[in-house]
């Protein structure tokens, strides 16, 4: 889970029902435009701006940079998480991009805001 408080934690429970048909539930903050309302207007630009980039360049089909995620380690393998070779905040997308390479069953959950 990530820390800025952009992701509601009672979530939690509503993704552990999902975890049974998925390997991976990444949530997004951005279904929702409050979701957001907190942030200086400057790092909601940089936060949707390297969303985009990210998904163009990398093609992905989810919020990669988000960190409120839930992995079923029976069905992914942490060796695989771990491929990923950036050690600071770039993991989150490397580590992502390398799992949906290997086709997981990936579930982009909308939780609600707070």
């Amino acid at each position: 889970m990530d820390c800025d408080g952009t992701h509601e934690p009672k979530s939690i429970k509503t993704m552990f029902r999902y975890i049974k048909k998925y390997h991976l539930i990444m949530t997004t903050r951005f279904k929702y435009k409050n979701s957001l309302k907190d942030w200086p207007l400057k790092r909601i630009i940089i936060t949707k701006m390297r969303y985009y980039l990210v998904s163009f360049i990398l093609g992905t089909r989810f919020d990669s940079s988000g960190g409120f995620r839930l992995y079923d380690l029976k069905k992914i393998k942490l060796k695989d998480i771990f491929l990923a070779k950036d050690n600071n905040y770039n993991f989150l997308w490397e580590s992502a991009f390398i799992l949906e390479l290997k086709n997981i069953k990936l579930l982009r959950y909308h939780n609600s805001p707070k």
